[in-house]
């Protein structure tokens, strides 16, 4: 007997997926719709679904890498004493 090699995706529904846009930083419509490609997939909602199927993750997304990128660039200048140092401790 062979084995059933088949692979089960599952398809998540609409909380499933805005969770996963949420955590991804994309919070608009127009934010979900990129769809660059530029993680492989042909859209956000199909890269949004692998993530829900754990063959992908998020950090392979190039817009949440630019929004994390952008919060921890508003999260330094506001720890800084505005001394111009890239290292301020304060």
């Amino acid at each position: 007997m062979v084995p059933d090699k088949r692979v089960k995706v599952l398809v998540p529904g609409k909380q499933e997926l805005d969770a996963i846009f949420m955590d991804m930083y994309k919070e608009t419509e127009a934010s979900r719709h990129i769809d660059c490609s530029c993680c492989g997939y042909s859209t956000c909602e199909l890269m949004a679904a692998a993530i829900y199927n754990g063959v992908n993750k998020k950090e392979n997304c190039i817009h949440y890498i630019k929004a994390l990128a952008e919060i921890e660039s508003i999260v330094d200048t506001q720890a800084c004493c505005g001394c111009g140092s890239d290292r301020c401790g304060r």
